[in-house]
């Protein structure tokens, strides 16, 4: 099988087995075995197979996705995917599988339809982004 990703291809064999994320577990689920992987990116970070978290309108050989199965299994308390994306290169993200870590928002959560049946795209009015100030080294000295 063949999957082409806007970064690489990657070439496998589709393989079931159970899929662990922390405390939840997905029985017979199918992803790819990685056999050859044709992309940069895809050389630095070394793996062994792919799941994705898309939906099944773009799944490769329309398999079920991970998501799918979890629900299907009960092993999730809500359908959901949450990312916490830290704003420094220091601090570690995370995904979060069928809940929301409440220790990594402030504030109220808005929940809003996917607008593409494909991928994770939703509508939106507007975005507003905060920026911490920012700062410079300078040179102490005069240049001469």
């Amino acid at each position: 099988i063949e999957i082409r990703y806007g970064s690489g291809t990657i070439h496998g064999k589709i393989a079931k087995d159970v899929v662990r994320i922390g405390s939840v577990q997905a029985l017979d689920q199918p992803f790819v075995l990685a056999e050859s992987e044709l992309s940069p990116a895809f050389a630095v970070a070394h793996f062994d197979g792919i799941v994705g978290l898309g939906f099944r309108p773009i799944s490769v050989g329309n398999l079920p996705t991970l998501i799918e199965t979890l629900k299907k299994d009960n092993s999730l308390k809500s359908a959901s995917v949450s990312f916490y994306l830290p704003n420094s290169v220091h601090a570690r993200g995370e995904i979060t599988v069928g809940a929301l870590n409440q220790d990594c928002f402030t504030g109220n959560v808005t929940w809003t339809k996917v607008t593409n049946p494909g991928y994770w795209q939703i509508g939106l009015e507007g975005v507003e982004i905060q920026q911490p100030e920012k700062r410079r080294k300078g040179d102490a000295g005069e240049s001469k």
